[in-house]
């Protein structure tokens, strides 16, 4: 059952798993550059204002100041509006199969609940930690369903999460990397995912989305002396006017944005610098 409201763009806001998950830069840039401009979304809420779709139209509503937007409200609560979200955007490429399933993931505590629930009223109740196999299975089945991929890419994902380099995980959500070539790479120790993760990259430069992410981790390497970082970027763009571009970016971040051709130069004259 859904009516429509009329709310200020700011009582609205992201489902909590976006924020647990360090999602909300993400979400917000895929919606704003992963279709195209003349594509508009109706905005869909919660009673409780969360947002269920229409990220991008609420987003400029916000940085335009708009005192009001129409929305079409639903009566769901926290589950059941992530539930619904992984659904509407399930055909969306932004949102690829890694992204889905650990956004999936944070319905397993609610699927559980729901088998011990079952265990309780089939007199079987044995506690959470003691879930049969076949109940540990079906949980499975639901996250994977919710996020449209098969029981064993869960499994998967889940073991890339407990062992993967933030580095790795930030691949697998840009679609840098495949879930099955980032299991690989997660079988070594987080200090040598980095390097294996360059490697795998290198392989495959001809693809563009590759190739940037193999520039990203070059810099990456150097961001540990940001003092030597920033004063080889002043001297960048003190020598060569709008070579070095600030940006500010959502959440917490701040983009420095480079030119490209001046990136192996950058790179080369912070490793001199700390050699």
């Amino acid at each position: 059952m859904s009516f429509q409201a009329v709310r200020s763009p700011e009582t609205l806001r992201l489902h909590p798993a976006f924020n647990n998950l360090n999602f909300s830069g993400w979400l917000i840039n895929s919606e704003l550059h992963g279709k195209p401009k003349d594509v508009h979304e109706p905005i869909l809420i919660t009673h409780g204002g969360i947002l269920l779709a229409g990220f991008a139209e609420w987003h400029s509503a916000v940085c335009a100041g708009q005192p009001e937007i129409n929305c079409t409200e639903y009566a769901l609560n926290d589950d059941q509006a992530l539930q619904l979200i992984l659904t509407l955007h399930r055909p969306r490429t932004a949102w690829n199969d890694f992204t889905r399933t650990e956004l999936a993931l944070e319905q397993e505590p609610y699927f559980q609940a729901k088998a011990l629930a079952n265990q309780i009223a089939g007199g079987k109740y044995k506690g959470l930690a003691n879930l049969p196999k076949a109940e540990l299975m079906d949980v499975r089945e639901k996250i994977a369903e919710l996020a449209g991929v098969c029981s064993r890419t869960v499994g998967n994902v889940k073991i890339i999460l407990k062992k993967a380099h933030p580095s790795l995980v930030e691949a697998l959500h840009n679609g840098a990397i495949t879930i099955n070539g980032a299991l690989e790479v997660s079988k070594f120790d987080r200090t040598r995912q980095v390097e294996e993760l360059a490697r795998f990259l290198a392989e495959r430069s001809n693809n563009k989305t590759y190739r940037e992410y193999i520039d990203k981790l070059q810099v990456e390497q150097f961001g540990a002396d940001l003092s030597g970082l920033f004063t080889k970027l002043q001297q960048f763009e003190a020598t060569n006017p709008g070579s070095v571009e600030l940006r500010s970016g959502t959440g917490k971040k701040t983009v420095i944005i480079v030119g490209k051709d001046h990136l192996n130069t950058l790179a080369a004259g912070i490793a001199a610098g700390l050699a």
